[in-house]
């Protein structure tokens, strides 16, 4: 049986991901410095969301109702599996491109667990649901994430 902690851990590893990404980026050599500047700064955001996320995870292994039907999972996995596979590259030398970069990726991933909330919602009811509600506070970071980006970039 499937639960929403599944979906949790692999958002959390797309989030790993990235934060792994940043990382890399702020040790090349080729990258100037304001562009480091700002992948610090978006990687520091990052990790916060990881450990936000992984204490939310934790407070649902107390909930009951967090199972997910196995129709739903494998739509979500596939959806996950089109996402992670879309191409990236952090080889930016200018902050213009990588600010571009970066807000079109958090929109997708933003766009990723509204469409997986959605596969989700099969009645009214689903929306007061434990795996509903999780995902719901996933959507107000990331909205908040993107808003102050958007607020950074101009």
């Amino acid at each position: 049986m499937y639960t929403i902690l599944d979906i949790l851990d692999k958002l959390i590893a797309i989030k790993e991901r990235t934060h792994s990404v940043y990382l890399r980026a702020i040790e090349n050599e080729n990258i100037v410095q304001s562009v480091k500047t700002i992948i610090s700064v978006l990687g520091k955001e990052e990790q916060r969301q990881i450990t936000h996320y992984k204490k939310m995870t934790l407070d649902l292994c107390e909930m009951e109702g967090l199972e997910v039907d196995f129709d739903a999972y494998d739509k979500i996995s596939k959806t996950l599996l089109i996402f992670n596979n879309l191409e990236g590259d952090l080889r930016f030398l200018n902050p213009t491109d990588l600010l571009i970069y970066i807000m079109a990726f958090e929109k997708n991933y933003f766009a990723l667990i509204v469409t997986i909330q959605g596969i989700l919602v099969k009645t009214f009811e689903d929306e007061e649901k434990p795996p509903y509600q999780a995902l719901r506070e996933l959507i107000s970071i990331e909205s908040k994430h993107i808003e102050a980006l958007e607020k950074f970039i101009k």
